[in-house]
């Protein structure tokens, strides 16, 4: 019955009816990749303990550092070129971009690994004083290559307008993977923090295997063509910054909580953040849809239906966070309670962190706005302010407030963050990102 109305609300889109089946079955993996993860750190929690859990999150938020760098922000120069080749079916410049994606990560890999390899005893020890971290971050390489590589792939598939596709594979397909082994090693009474980091090096290594697979079948592979390099690098190379920002932001507080605090207290305050990006999912779902779109629109100079679609994106963003922000704010305590008792401590922390993401959803659309149309360097500049005000507060707050300065850090830098994205938008396209009077207008002018 609802139908037809929804049908009409979003009648400005190109193909309305697939879009909006696209992105109901976009949000629908992404709860079910949001609760997946969920369950993965739950388990985690209850058969490693709070410290060991702290561990763990330490050796995963290198990985991710690590991943973010290797990929040298190849991701978004793939959804920009490898978008607008495949709305021409240009499959000779997407081999072009994808062969070079691959090998540029590939050797940024290589290099990373043997930094991790080299100075595992300088990091475990001296940086975040755990001596048992030491065997682990010696062979992270291992898991770096399937993570940044399977996030490449993603990227193309995203980009080829398989959503669905990039979807289930990066947000379902690895922490099913890890649930599943995860059981199996408690069944067997192996469960240890580097067992956990190995399964998640093989989860990622499998679905890189799937996605060899995916691609061999598309019309890539072996056609003629060429994407230059510089264009490639001079694209990527201002992304790199805002990718690695963006995950040096969500990993930094917990690396500099593990430098002044307990490792217990860095599974309390991982734990609070997971929680809290659930808030993120739709952000990150509406956003994979979006963004080939805008660069599409973007370039056939449509500034009225670019304006028109981000809006709606943001609204609809906002008022699920909103929902979700709610429940976190009400029940922080119950939420924690069910990881452990010794999780509770950091209700105050998960608050905290919950209103953040509510900000992070203007920045989160905004800066895929920006990327998207020509923006990068401005998109990289807020993201380095973003980054460098929670490294600068992380260094002042985390000593003395421990779990809840780290908080409190993110959520100053991302207060700033959004407002500086919102005048951002409406100085370089004309519109504010929260002024939803024209969704509500009958008329398709200014």
């Amino acid at each position: 019955m609802l139908t037809k109305p929804v049908l009409k609300l979003f009648s400005f889109l190109p193909n309305t009816e697939n879009v909006l089946w696209g992105s109901a079955i976009t949000l629908l993996l992404k709860v079910i990749g949001a609760l997946l993860s969920f369950l993965v750190t739950l388990l985690l929690s209850k058969h490693l303990g709070v410290e060991s859990l702290g561990g763990y999150f330490i050796s995963f938020s290198i990985a991710m550092l690590c991943s973010s760098i290797a990929r040298l922000g190849l991701d978004n120069a793939i959804l920009k070129y490898a978008g607008s080749a495949y709305s021409n079916k240009d499959w000779g410049s997407i081999n072009s971009l994808f062969i070079k994606s691959i090998c540029w990560t590939s050797i940024s890999c290589f290099f990373l690994s043997a930094v991790l390899y080299f100075g595992s005893e300088y990091f475990a020890n001296d940086v975040f004083r755990l001596n048992e971290l030491e065997s682990i971050i010696k062979y992270l390489g291992l898991v770096i290559f399937p993570m940044a590589l399977f996030n490449i792939f993603v990227s193309f598939f995203q980009a080829m307008r398989g959503i669905t596709k990039s979807v289930l594979l990066n947000g379902v397909l690895v922490p099913l993977l890890m649930i599943i082994g995860i059981l199996i090693l408690v069944s067997m009474e192996a469960l240890t923090t580097d067992n956990a980091v190995k399964l998640y090096g093989i989860s990622c290594l499998v679905t890189l295997a799937f996605c060899f697979f995916i691609f061999y079948r598309l019309p890539v592979l072996g056609s003629k063509g060429s994407f230059p390099s510089k264009l490639l690098w001079l694209t990527s190379a201002p992304m790199a910054t805002v990718i690695f920002a963006e995950l040096l932001a969500t990993n930094a507080p917990q690396l500099i909580l593990a430098a002044y605090s307990t490792a217990s207290k860095v599974g309390v305050f991982s734990v609070c953040t997971r929680i809290a990006i659930l808030i993120s999912f739709t952000t990150t779902a509406v956003t994979k849809v979006i963004a080939p779109r805008i660069s599409t629109l973007h370039a056939n100079g449509d500034k009225f239906q670019l304006r028109r679609m981000t809006l709606t994106a943001m609204l609809a963003t906002l008022s699920v966070s909103s929902c979700l922000v709610t429940i976190i704010m009400i029940f922080p305590a119950f939420i924690l309670g069910v990881f452990g008792e010794s999780f509770v401590i950091g209700k105050s922390t998960l608050q905290v962190l919950a209103a953040n993401h509510l900000l992070l959803v203007i920045f989160g659309v905004g800066r895929i706005l920006l990327q998207m149309t020509g923006f990068e360097k401005t998109c990289r500049d807020i993201s380095f302010l973003y980054v460098l005000l929670i490294l600068v507060l992380s260094f002042i707050a985390i000593p003395q407030y421990d779990i809840l300065g780290a908080a409190f850090s993110v959520g100053f830098a991302s207060a700033v963050a959004s407002v500086i994205t919102l005048i951002s938008v409406r100085h370089k396209l004309g519109f504010w990102l929260i002024d939803f009077s024209m969704l509500v207008s009958k008329k398709n002018g200014n």
